[in-house]
């Protein structure tokens, strides 16, 4: 599923029945932050595992962001791409973007992981547990201003100034 690129950080719950996996690109988050000193926010399991020292969190404030995307995924890989090409197509800044693999069975996940070239995905696999629950997983995370979603088979019109009014 994850590319085992050493610039991908990710924490993996530890509860057999979860299998939440976190991921981020860049320097781990304040996100992942959150994940270490809350727990899981699936299954509220407070023991994981990750492929880096999580030590770097000592210094690290959790910072507000401006704005944050959720979209979750579920059988909607013809549309996934442009769907999340469409949101980080937006202007406003800082921006934050939550991929939620909702345990879909196509390529959405591969789709998603495809994104974490970007510093503003996040990307969260999770167990099917419907659409609300894969909103409500992303929201235990997020720490902005603003939050809003985007259904992973929508496009956003092409008007990267959509947001900005934010």
């Amino acid at each position: 599923m994850i590319n085992e690129d050493s610039s991908i950080y990710q924490l993996f719950c530890n509860n057999p029945d979860c299998g939440l996996v976190l991921a981020t690109s860049g320097d781990p988050t304040p996100l992942q932050k959150r994940f270490v000193i809350k727990g899981c926010p699936y299954c509220s399991c407070k023991e994981f595992s990750t492929n880096y020292d999580i030590t770097v969190f000592d210094e690290k404030e959790i910072s507000i962001n401006k704005l944050s995307v959720i979209i979750p995924f579920f059988g909607v890989e013809d549309f996934a791409k442009a769907c999340i090409e469409s949101v980080l197509a937006q202007d406003v800044s800082p921006l934050d973007v939550y991929l939620v693999d909702d345990g879909s069975c196509d390529t959405c996940p591969e789709i998603c992981d495809s994104f974490l070239f970007d510093p503003r995905v996040v990307v969260i696999h999770q167990k099917n547990a419907g659409l609300s629950m894969a909103r409500n997983t992303a929201l235990e995370l997020i720490h902005s201003e603003y939050v809003t979603f985007v259904d992973g088979d929508d496009k956003l019109l092409n008007n990267p100034s959509g947001h900005s009014k934010v």
